[in-house]
């Protein structure tokens, strides 16, 4: 049996992989470590020069030579880390480390490789983390956005960081902020329930997004869309609270001036209006409750002759400015039409059908269509007389005594098919009947009464309680009612 060789004695249970090489850089050994890891035998290695038979990368190779000459003038305990690659062609990161060895009056060179694939995913990783993290705070910076982040573990919560865009929304320098409380920001005008508010959340730990207005380094205001989120380490103490700061000036301008033409458009539509007729033959009254949305609401009545009076209620589709603007056009054509001694339901239903659909359907096609629904009545108080159209509007009720009829719709709303013949109907009344309009607004009133318009619901003084009730509340759209009483 053939004797182990110095190098097997000293090398073969060697925890790391061993290579022995002479001065000309031929392998002489190599351990049993090494032909594990490597999936290479000792005869593939023995005699062969290391540039003759090797397992490294190009740049781990260029680096040993590189180094070689070094270690053959005794330069030792040079470390290195170098990339073999196995039979596999699998990838190993090695520390690599060397010193001369003396056997038989010859030197040799012994090296030692230990596995740092650990320490170099580490440090592959820790680049990747820099590269991230300075890709990060440059989004931090240029982003649009303001944001600060304060140390609630430090007295008074100071800024520790704010971004460049916090910087130019406000007018501060960066040594002006930090250290600072945002607090800084606030001036008298800022809502002092919003500062509570805001104080409220800091001090509970809590998120609370609002709207502040703030104050520059100029003077100047600007409207602030404020985030605030704390920040828990993994065990849940607070380490931070992280701001987001929106300008938001230029959007609550626009607010407000479409607020005023709001409010300018909903007094113009209330004018529009007609006040309440009483004679001997009939009694007319309106109430009309906004809401908080402009809507198409709208009523109007006139009298035409001693015995004749035209009443008529709507709702133009939608909510904005662009449904009450259009009851002005209506009604600007509903008065020339009355100048004209046009009164007859299906005449004047007929022009105000062509009248829409020409403004809304042929020529300004990109706009869209606007349609509206409507109740139209012609009241002849002499012959006791309604002629009607209800063109796609709510039901409207007669009430004579303790009898309530209603009567629905006859045609469909005005606007939607040109030349359309609007179907009409008539009633005759009784003397002290009692009529009831309303538009879709009316229905949740409709819904806490039992969905049932009884006799008692129609009589006037309880459409008073309802008309002051309604003058308590906010809804949802506008409710809009008529109450006639015929002699």
């Amino acid at each position: 049996m053939k004797e182990p060789t110095i190098f097997e004695q000293l090398f073969k249970n060697y925890p790391e992989i061993v290579f022995v090489m002479d001065k000309k850089g031929r392998y002489v050994y190599v351990n049993e470590k090494a032909q594990k890891v490597l999936g290479y035998h000792q005869d593939d290695f023995t005699g062969k020069h290391y540039s003759e038979f090797h397992f490294l990368t190009e740049n781990s190779l260029h680096l040993l030579k590189e180094q070689y000459p070094m270690m053959q003038a005794g330069d030792i305990q040079k470390d290195m880390i170098i990339t073999a690659i196995s039979s596999k062609l699998k990838k190993h990161y090695y520390s690599f480390w060397f010193d001369t060895i003396i056997h038989d009056s010859q030197e040799y060179i012994w090296f030692v490789l230990k596995d740092v694939g650990n320490l170099v995913a580490l440090r592959n990783e820790k680049k990747q983390l820099r590269k991230q993290n300075f890709l990060l705070a440059e989004a931090v910076h240029q982003t649009g956005v303001g944001i600060v982040i304060t140390d609630p573990n430090q007295h008074d919560n100071p800024i520790i960081f704010a971004n460049k865009s916090f910087q130019e929304i406000t007018g501060y320098r960066s040594e002006e902020i930090i250290g600072k409380n945002c607090r800084f920001l606030q001036g008298p005008e800022s809502s002092k329930n919003t500062i509570a508010s805001l104080r409220e959340a800091v001090e509970n730990r809590k998120e609370i997004h609002c709207e502040i207005l703030n104050y520059c380094k100029d003077g100047s205001t600007f409207w602030n869309e404020l985030t605030i989120s704390p920040v828990f380490s993994p065990n849940g103490e607070l380490t931070h609270f992280i701001g987001i700061q929106v300008d938001i000036t230029k959007r609550k301008m626009m607010e407000l001036d479409i607020s005023i033409d709001l409010s300018l458009a909903r007094n113009l539509q209330q004018m529009l209006l007609s006040h309440p007729l009483h004679n001997n033959l009939i009694e007319i009254a309106g109430f009309y409750h906004p809401s908080n949305k402009l809507g198409g609401d709208y009523y109007k009545w006139h009298q035409i002759n001693e015995d004749q009076y035209v009443v008529t209620i709507m709702d133009v589709m939608g909510h904005g400015i662009a449904p009450s603007l259009i009851t002005m056009l209506i009604n600007a054509e509903i008065n020339f039409l009355l100048e004209q001694q046009i009164i007859d339901p299906k005449e004047v239903l007929a022009k105000l059908n062509d009248h829409q659909i020409s403004l809304f359907l042929e020529k300004n096609e990109e706009i869209g269509r606007f349609y509206f629904t409507c109740i139209y009545l012609l009241i002849d108080t002499k012959k006791r007389r309604i002629d009607y159209i209800n063109a796609g509007h709510p039901d409207f009720y007669l009430k004579n005594g303790d009898t309530v009829k209603m009567f629905d719709s006859t045609s469909i709303p005005v606007g939607i098919l040109k030349n359309y013949d609007f179907r009409m109907g008539t009633i005759y009344y009784q003397p002290n009947s009692e009529l009831f309009l309303h538009t879709d607004g009316m229905n949740e009133i409709l819904t806490e009464n039992g969905n049932v318009f009884s006799a008692e619901f129609i009589e006037r003084k309880n459409l008073d309680k309802i008309n002051k009730r309604l003058m308590l509340t906010e809804h949802e759209d506008d409710v809009c009612f008529i109450y006639v009483k015929l002699s």
